[in-house]
Order: C-alpha cells, then sequence, then structure tokens
C-alpha cells in the first residue's frame, strides 16, 4: 500500500511538473535553419547554347573543368565525402541539370549561417582561362524574430545583383596550339 501511495505521488508530482514547466512562450522553442550557400554557375556561349550540356556542339562539360577554393582543387563531379546529416554538405565542384533541362556548375555547400569575408573560388576552365567568384555573407538580427543577411556576390570583380550565388557566364571558345593537351 506504501509503495503505491509512493507510486501514486510521484506520477502526481512529474505530471505537475510537466504541466508547470511549459510555457505558453512559442519563441522559447523556436529553431531557425537557413539555407546554404551554393554557387550555380551556368555556361553559354555568345549564342545562349548550354556548354556545359554533352550534347551542345562544342560542349566544355567534359574538358577537365576545376574549381580551387582555399588552395584545394575540386575536380568537376568527383565525390566529396558523402555523409546523411542533415546539415548544409560541402560537395565541391558538381553538374547539376535544372528543371528546365539546363546543366549548371554547383560549388559548396557553405553553411548559411555562417560569416564569409571575400571568399574566393577560381573556376579553371582547363583552356588557359580561369573566373573568380567572390562572396561575402554575414547574419545580424533585427529581433528575435528577424534575421537579416548581407551578401555579396562578386563575379571577376564586378558585383553581381544576386542573394543566392547564380551567375551566367559567357564563354568564348578558346583556341589552343596543336601541341597542347
Amino acid at each position: 500500500m506504501k509503495a503505491k501511495y509512493l507510486y501514486g505521488m510521484l506520477l502526481l508530482f512529474l505530471s505537475v511538473t510537466c504541466f508547470t514547466a511549459c510555457s505558453d512562450d512559442e519563441d522559447e522553442y523556436l529553431i531557425w535553419d537557413f539555407y546554404p550557400i551554393i554557387l550555380q554557375i551556368a555556361v553559354q556561349d555568345a549564342q545562349g547554347n548550354d556548354l556545359l550540356n554533352p550534347e551542345t556542339p562544342g560542349s566544355i562539360a567534359n574538358s577537365g573543368i576545376k574549381a580551387i577554393y582555399k588552395g584545394v582543387t575540386y575536380e568537376k563531379d568527383s565525390v566529396i565525402n558523402p555523409t546523411k546529416a542533415y546539415m548544409a554538405h560541402f560537395g565541391g565542384l558538381q553538374t547539376v541539370k535544372a528543371e528546365n533541362g539546363q546543366y549548371i556548375l554547383t560549388f559548396g555547400e557553405f553553411n548559411g549561417d555562417d560569416t564569409f569575408d571575400h571568399e574566393e573560388v577560381v573556376i579553371d576552365w582547363n583552356d588557359g582561362t580561369k573566373d573568380v567568384i567572390n562572396f561575402s555573407s554575414k547574419l545580424t538580427w533585427k529581433s528575435k524574430e528577424e534575421p537579416v543577411f548581407n551578401r555579396e556576390f562578386l563575379l571577376n570583380g564586378k558585383k553581381i545583383d544576386t542573394q543566392y550565388g547564380v551567375f551566367s557566364i559567357i564563354k568564348e571558345p578558346v583556341i589552343l596550339p596543336f601541341n597542347r593537351k
């Protein structure tokens, strides 16, 4: 009988504690998840042909494109330590076919809430030409409910009007000497 009484009192105590420990303040439990930064690069010739599409005449899709970031070279479409973790996952330089059928290069992902200050990514087209992408991102809070991002993206030193790292590059064909591979 004493054990039942103690068990009942313990159950009552835990129930009361649970109900009184809860708060009506929903902000207390608000969790923010920020979309990662992914540099997205479409490459076309002057006529608007998708040069990343392997079926396009003059395509550069299989020409050995690389990205250089913090002194590390990332070959296009090479696998970078896959994970099942649910967070921004850095995948290096990848080719993606968009819903509209266009092929794009992606580089990243970078944590959306991290601070980046003039990060530099060099795209080496493997034909003697390169393009340089710089990006900065800083998260500040106007209030508990209002995150504000200050982001800037540059392509070859010129500011690009994008908050999401989307670039369109016009690539002219490069004539290589006969003895160059």
